[in-house]
């Protein structure tokens, strides 16, 4: 016979029915976050994004050159391990989105597990829910670009860091120098990630830790970055050639952008930005943390402030002040921290409240305002990641639709207008017309001229002076491709291409040039004297011209 549970019991059985519940909440946040990470993958591309694929697939096939003066080939933990997918799975959305679905995901759980060790199980799996609906973390799935391997690197840089605190001897010191390493790597990718260290030295002095403990990580960090100098000195001749590559980029070319130092201020009220509302989730998280200070959130400050301090004020050049590229993708980097902040503030708020005894008006309305504002944010972070995916989901699709027509004639030339559209069309077309239209660092270098893309269908329209030059076969033009690249004049001196200028007759197509079909911003035409024929003989359907 059963007994009746007694007094005793109780206890017990509410503390398990916590854990369990616990364990619920955790499980649901890493499937929701793993889940709008997933829905957040496209078959779309970003430009910079084409050129990390084009690096990832010739590490593949084993033709890969480090003197290359565009910076994009210098950022190894963004595009190496997308090599490893395209050597085993080919190439497709998911070998190229496989890596930074699997960073991210790590990162969330990181997230967790240092909210956890440093708040409290609660806390962390709040902080794990925070970062999950942060879209520009979210999207960061769907992006080949360095800020979701940054942003994963240094979440597991401090995480290392922070578990070597209960650790000893060589278990310690092996953490340490992982973390060195961790911190090191998202230095490759972008330079100024070695601000993470100001967290690590504000930690030794806040938590009295071992000064050989930053001595332990700074070998980890020599341990990737004295080879890999080693490296740049065999092959190109300068140990410090990746930072010279973006020194000498910033200080020409780039040099010209605008510095905006309400750019990133402006979330706060601009309607349209991929943050969301989390501008103000993440501005509440520091006002609170700096009205009511602590050690920990003190040091989470000390992790995310230098980031924001940097991409509004920062120089990417050391001999003269060339202001740092604002996007807010940039942005990436301050979720975890910023997320372990606001989950903090958050649970300091409501204990406070629990502790003040029976509920009362000022209470229900408290939480009954944050349940509100928890809820506002997470359906416009839900609003704006569904944007940022149908439109990205058209514009692939539009893509892929396009190589498809191309395809009906596999022995046409395809003319285009600028280098992003042959890089687009080298991505779609599985690398099969070659993998090489990205290198230099202007358009003038990695446009070439006849002949430098081997057997490639793959042309450009400044090679030809004329339209009676333009080989017969496909057109393809891009009427979003920026002003700058379609300044050109009528004629290209000397049968060379001017900077990636597009010959004044892309502008006015001439009557031999049949409009295919136009997809989003591209226009497909088909160059073809008289009655275009498919290659069984008959016009094909899909290459019927408009009108």
């Amino acid at each position: 016979m059963n007994r009746p549970a007694s007094a005793n019991d109780r206890p017990a059985a509410s503390a398990a029915d916590r854990s369990r519940a616990g364990a619920i909440g955790l499980a649901l946040v890493l499937v929701v976050g793993l889940g709008l990470r997933l829905h957040a993958v496209t078959a779309e591309l970003w430009p910079d994004s084409l050129v990390y694929a084009q690096n990832a697939f010739n590490i593949a096939q084993g033709r890969f050159d480090l003197r290359d003066d565009s910076w994009f080939a210098h950022r190894f933990p963004v595009f190496i391990p997308v090599a490893l997918s395209y050597a085993f799975l080919g190439v497709g959305t998911l070998s190229t989105y496989l890596w930074p679905i699997l960073l991210s995901a790590a990162e969330l759980a990181l997230t967790i597990w240092l909210g956890v060790r440093w708040f409290g199980f609660g806390t962390g799996v709040a902080a794990g829910a925070i970062l999950a609906f942060f879209p520009l973390d979210v999207m960061q799935a769907g992006f080949l670009l360095p800020d979701g391997p940054m942003a994963a690197l240094l979440t597991a840089s401090a995480a290392l860091w922070i578990l070597t605190k209960a650790a000893s001897g060589n278990r310690s010191r092996v953490l340490l120098f992982l973390s060195g390493l961790c911190i090191a790597a998202a230095t490759v990718t972008r330079t100024y990630a070695a601000l993470l260290a100001v967290f690590f030295i504000g930690d030794t002095i806040a938590r009295h830790r071992r000064r050989s403990d930053l001595l332990w990580a700074a070998f980890g960090a020599l341990a990737l970055s004295l080879p890999l100098a080693a490296l740049y000195q065999m092959e190109a001749g300068d140990a410090l050639y990746p930072l010279r590559v973006v020194a000498a980029a910033y200080g020409s070319v780039l040099a010209p952008e605008p510095a905006a130092l309400i750019y990133y201020p402006s979330h706060f009220w601009h309607p349209e930005a991929d943050l969301g509302l989390y501008p103000w989730v993440f501005a509440a998280a520091i006002l609170f943390s700096l009205l009511r200070p602590e050690r920990r959130r003190l040091l989470l400050l000390l992790w995310a402030i230098p980031f924001i301090l940097y991409l509004e004020f920062g120089t990417m050049s050391l001999s003269t002040f060339a202001p740092v590229f604002k996007r807010a993708r940039f942005l990436t980097v301050i979720g975890p921290p910023l997320s372990l902040l606001a989950a903090s503030a958050l649970a300091e708020t409501l204990g406070s409240v629990r502790r003040r005894g029976p509920r009362t008006l000022r209470r229900t309305l408290l939480i009954s305002a944050l349940g509100v504002f928890a809820l506002a944010v997470s359906g416009d972070s839900l609003f704006v990641l569904h944007r940022n995916r149908v439109r990205r989901s058209a514009a692939g699709g539009q893509k892929e639709a396009a190589v498809t027509l191309l395809r009906v004639r596999p022995e046409a030339p395809i003319v285009v207008g600028d280098w992003l559209t042959a890089c687009r069309l080298a991505y779609y077309f599985g690398f099969e017309e070659g993998s090489d239209f990205y290198h230099g660092a202007d358009d003038g270098t990695r446009m070439g001229h006849p002949g430098d893309f081997g057997d490639s269908r793959i042309h450009y329209l400044a090679w030809y002076q004329r339209t009676e030059d333009v080989p017969a076969g496909f057109i393809v033009l891009d009427e979003a491709a920026p002003a700058s690249v379609r300044s050109a004049d009528a004629a290209v001196p000397d049968g060379s291409n001017r900077a990636g200028e597009i010959p004044a007759y892309g502008s006015h197509p001439p009557d031999s040039w049949k409009l295919v079909r136009r997809l989003g911003s591209w226009r497909l035409f088909l160059n073809q004297p008289g009655p275009s024929p498919s290659p069984d003989g008959h016009r094909p359907e899909s290459l019927r011209s408009e009108g």
